[in-house]
């Protein structure tokens, strides 16, 4: 959770703002930080770093939240050559249960910063899927999910 560094002409309370919201989120007490992060962007209105940091939280709070989907997204259309936003947009998605716009927003983000370490460990946590049984097939399709069953069980039989 790394926030892009301070520019010169930004203001001593948003610093500091932004500063204590991290410190809530990092401690897991996402209703804190939002309260920080709304007051945050009353002093700088539309800021992306502040909207994306706010729409993780929101989003840590109320999993269903539209409305921090729409920030995140908001964050990276205003500012998107940093890989943070990809990053939070990418936990967003993360846990709302979409996997897949999960995976393809932290991809979208190590092309911005192929080094960027907090991407690495959310893919990393994601783990790999392993390849559908019938690869023609949807990886929904019935014949996948129950080949993916009888494939899993026969794994752990014969190792």
């Amino acid at each position: 959770m790394h926030p892009a560094p301070l520019q010169s002409g930004e203001s001593p309370e948003y610093a500091k703002l932004l500063k204590e919201a991290l410190v809530y989120l990092q401690r897991r007490e996402p209703n804190m930080a939002t309260h920080v992060l709304k007051r945050a962007l009353e002093v700088k209105p539309r800021d992306p770093l502040c909207m994306s940091y706010l729409g993780l939280c929101m989003t840590m709070v109320n999993r269903n939240s539209r409305e921090a989907l729409a920030l995140c997204e908001g964050a990276l259309k205003i500012g998107c050559y940093d890989a943070v936003f990809y990053c939070n947009l990418g936990k967003v998605h993360l846990l709302r249960g979409s996997r897949r716009n999960a995976y393809a927003a932290f991809r979208s983000g190590l092309k911005v910063d192929p080094r960027n370490r907090d991407i690495r460990q959310e893919l990393h946590a994601m783990g790999v899927r392993r390849h559908a049984v019938f690869a023609f097939l949807p990886r929904r399709h019935f014949a996948n999910r129950i080949g993916g069953r009888i494939w899993y069980m026969l794994r752990r039989l014969f190792g």
